[in-house]
């Protein structure tokens, strides 16, 4: 079964929606990466997938251990709301916390105005709880109807209706399986429904990673072919994925090519669930390289997986809490300085690590490597 590879495509996805909302600030630095960071929103599908995978992993523990579904629901409960209210009290104080550090520096105090500052009690009630994503009209984009605060809040809303629906299905207890794939071959049918906010449109995503865990979970691995011809395949099907991709990104055309086999969306999640099926042999190598004392071989591996660990934090701050590093950059004279992105990713990944110490850390109650830091 796949952790290491877990917590890699973790950080790798958060990394790839970070640079998605900061891609203007990349651009003037350098074309290639802007190229590639303007199709960093397939981050979220890869952590839909991500999330079915590791969710369907942690309500087969709780079938094995005969938990009650309800501790089930309790858990990641825990996991999404308090960490997101959390970020809420954080992302509200940060333009005020801006315009005190200017006060500082100019002498002159000119509070901000914020979309926020016009919601009713019902607004909050429907952002806090998250049903707010029900409240759009026919067209809309889910993410602008969190865009008063934080645009990213949308796919929480999302995921925990997937949680939602795996709470159902282990009630049924010994249909478990069986109500997961009715869900899915009926959510087939509403893939054009995602403007609703009803998880059925994003269904399929959540869907791919529950067949990688079956799969892998079945020891349907490419080792059943052999084993040094199967490494040998999976290296082989992980590089080529991930240089076609890379290659469409950087030519400009990655979502024309995805959208040439239907939804763009749904196919990129089917490469990213084929690359971790593929993956998975190559798991007992990562762990020795994580662990080895050759840092050429550790350190990239162990930045990646720390992004893993801190994805949520990253994933609910960053949007805003760049916004600081890069006043911070400005101070220092780094404007027109291509050290500016630098410090602007760094500076977010260091709030990000403390947001998730003191507000995330506290609510994860699993001890099982693949049930940390649950991200959509």
């Amino acid at each position: 079964m796949l952790s290491i590879t877990i917590d890699l495509a973790r950080g790798l996805a958060s990394f790839a929606v970070f640079l998605f909302h900061i891609a203007e600030q990349v651009r003037p630095y350098s074309s290639g990466w802007f190229v590639l960071a303007k199709y960093g929103f397939y981050g979220v599908p890869l952590f839909f997938v991500i999330s079915g995978y590791c969710i369907t992993a942690s309500a087969d523990g709780f079938i094995s251990k005969q938990d009650s579904p309800l501790k089930f629901l309790k858990k990641r409960f825990l996991r999404i709301y308090p960490p997101f209210w959390a970020s809420i009290l954080v992302i509200l104080c940060v333009p005020y916390l801006l315009e005190i550090v200017s006060y500082i520096r100019t002498g002159q105090l000119a509070w901000p105005y914020r979309d926020w500052q016009n919601f009713n009690l019902t607004d909050w009630v429907q952002v806090i709880t998250l049903i707010k994503v029900f409240y759009g009209s026919d067209g809309q984009s889910l993410h602008s109807l969190f865009s008063g605060i934080n645009p990213v809040y949308w796919s929480l809303a999302i995921e925990f209706q997937f949680y939602l629906v795996v709470f159902l299905a282990l009630l049924s207890k010994k249909h478990f399986v069986n109500v997961l794939a009715i869900v899915t071959f009926v959510s087939l049918f509403f893939q054009d429904i995602r403007y609703t906010g009803l998880f059925l449109g994003y269904w399929p995503l959540f869907a791919v990673g529950i067949c990688v865990y079956y799969l892998l979970k079945n020891n349907l691995t490419l080792l059943r072919l052999s084993r040094s011809w199967g490494l040998l395949l999976s290296v082989f099907l992980v590089l080529t994925i991930t240089v076609l991709v890379i290659y469409f990104a950087r030519q400009g055309q990655l979502d024309n090519v995805l959208r040439k086999f239907g939804d763009d969306w749904l196919n990129f999640a089917i490469l990213c669930a084929l690359a971790l099926w593929a993956i998975s042999p190559m798991e007992p190598m990562l762990k020795r390289c994580i662990n080895s004392i050759n840092p050429m071989f550790s350190f990239p591996l162990k930045c990646v997986t720390l992004l893993g660990t801190i994805s949520y934090s990253l994933y609910l701050l960053h949007p805003k809490m760049y916004q600081i590093s890069e006043k911070v950059a400005d101070n220092l004279s780094l404007s027109h300085s291509f050290l500016k992105p630098i410090v602007i990713v760094l500076g977010t990944v260091l709030i990000s690590w403390v947001f998730y110490h003191f507000c995330e850390r506290p609510f994860i109650q699993s001890r099982i490597r693949t049930q940390r830091n649950m991200v959509c």
